[in-house]
């Protein structure tokens, strides 16, 4: 159910995907206000409620990433983030709030490089002596038609590789609400997300190589076709600083007393900047093709599920 679920979010054009939100969001907006209008139990809104409101919450979520290209590579499946913040809400009118605030999130994901259903270039990179990634340039140089590897350096097959980003978001929507019902206070949400990472780390499943010159072609062959696993290796530069999102939500506040309530909520957050890096600015990760090394970016962009909990005062 999963998968078609994030098939059809997928591969749904974005100008048809953001219409379909905005459609969802306004006639649900239309019901809960002709509800109140015919239901008996509707409380009048308190005269006094605040203009701002100050809150914190916490979240988790399922991640994933979509390759743009999923002829050559595809998503490892789905990954645990967490994250949590402080938020404001400024009343716009009666039923309108203006949100914002931020959070610390930490996300999970992977793609899968060397699908076996997929057919493929390899795809290689390097490490040096402390297991830390080295530019592609400074392990290979390229003169007069030869190959030269720097034998500091371990070069490996790569098959799939895991994500863990950290960042700090801020959000930007405008919450539309209904009045009181009973205790509960319903309303969805849309806007944007903007983030800024401050970490990334990756885990890599690979093969180790061995490197057989031939004629000045560089030709890798496994050492052992064993696969193994290299973690925490710093990612920071494979990739992009900041993130961007369409983020959709719905939720219910539940009033203790006064302005003080408890809330929580869904989202679904869509990025629209993608999260690693393009072929030419790909500094670690190259193809072998025709006796040549191509630079080679799995352009991929981030989705998640979000789920959140937190107290409005």
């Amino acid at each position: 159910m999963l998968k078609n679920i994030m098939f059809i979010i997928n591969n749904l054009p974005m100008k048809k995907f953001i219409l379909v939100l905005f459609l969802t969001l306004c006639s649900n907006y239309i019901l809960f206000n002709a509800q109140e209008a015919t239901d008996p139990i509707v409380q009048i809104e308190k005269n006094d409620e605040a203009k701002v409101r100050f809150g914190l919450h916490g979240m988790g979520s399922v991640d994933w990433l979509t390759p743009e290209n999923q002829k050559k590579f595809l998503s490892g499946g789905v990954g645990i983030g967490y994250g949590w913040g402080p938020q404001l809400e400024f009343r716009l009118n009666k039923k309108t709030m203006l949100r914002t605030g931020f959070n610390l999130y930490s996300s999970h994901s992977s793609i899968d490089y060397s699908p076996e259903d997929l057919a493929f270039d390899s795809l290689y990179f390097f490490l040096d002596t402390d297991e830390n990634y080295v530019d592609w340039d400074e392990a290979v140089s390229y003169e007069n038609s030869v190959y030269d590897i720097n034998s500091n350096y371990s070069i490996y097959h790569l098959k799939r590789r895991e994500f863990r980003s950290s960042y700090v978001n801020i959000p930007l929507s405008i919450k539309m609400k209904t009045n009181e019902i009973g205790y509960f206070t319903y309303f969805g949400e849309v806007g944007t997300m903007f983030g800024f990472k401050t970490k990334s780390i990756s885990n890599d499943q690979c093969i180790r190589m061995s490197i057989a010159d031939s004629s000045g072609l560089i030709s890798p062959t496994p050492s052992s076709n064993d696969i193994v696993n290299k973690s925490d290796i710093d990612f920071s530069r494979g990739t992009q600083p900041i993130r961007g999102a369409l983020t959709v939500g719905f939720g219910a506040e539940y009033n203790f007393s006064g302005t003080t309530s408890l809330f929580f909520a869904g989202h679904f957050v869509y990025d629209f900047i993608n999260t690693l890096r393009s072929d030419k600015r790909e500094p670690f990760l190259r193809r072998y093709y025709n006796d040549n090394y191509d630079p080679v970016g799995a352009f991929s962009a981030m989705r998640s599920v979000r789920l959140s909990v937190g107290i409005l005062f």
